[in-house]
């Protein structure tokens, strides 16, 4: 099954996902609890913005190993591209627990804290995430979108600046 896996995980990465989803249901009919191609179905359905589907799939990946911090984060991101972003939070917390670390995870988290108008919160989380990539432009710009709406205009530019810096 890892030839066939890792053969449809090379079309997702070109952008053949019509290819990509004939080689994962290969994989999924010799092993139908293969976490990875549960997972990486979920990601190409997002493609074809059938979330609810997709949603499944990562639930299904996370039955069988509750741990998989990427089905954790790319559940997360889509429960929050739909709306539901206390979902999304919980699925956060959860890679959060697993790994305390996770820049995926956390860089969510900051966005997801953002869209809920909780800057200081989505600053700390981006702060985090800066900690462990410190040359990630995203998350300057988005840690600088929450200083401006906390009305911290020096601190925006700051953060802009650095974005800047790594453009």
């Amino acid at each position: 099954t890892d030839t066939l896996f890792f053969k449809g995980n090379v079309f997702y990465a070109q952008g053949k996902n019509n290819e990509a989803i004939e080689y994962f249901e290969k994989v999924l009919s010799i092993d139908p609890k293969h976490v990875g191609t549960l997972n990486n179905n979920g990601n190409i359905l997002c493609k074809f913005k059938k979330y609810e589907e997709a949603i499944v799939c990562y639930d299904k990946a996370l039955e069988i190993d509750p741990k998989y911090i990427r089905a954790l984060n790319n559940k997360a991101d889509t429960l929050a591209d739909i709306g539901k972003y206390e979902e999304a939070m919980v699925c956060h917390d959860k890679a959060l627990e697993i790994d305390p670390k996770n820049f995926h995870a956390l860089f969510g988290k900051g966005w997801t804290f953002g869209v809920l108008e909780k800057y200081e919160e989505a600053i700390v989380c981006y702060d985090k995430a800066l900690e462990i990539d410190p040359k990630y432009r995203k998350a300057w710009y988005n840690k600088g979108v929450e200083s401006y709406n906390l009305e911290k205009y020096d601190e925006a530019i700051g953060c802009y600046d650095k974005a800047l810096e790594i453009d």
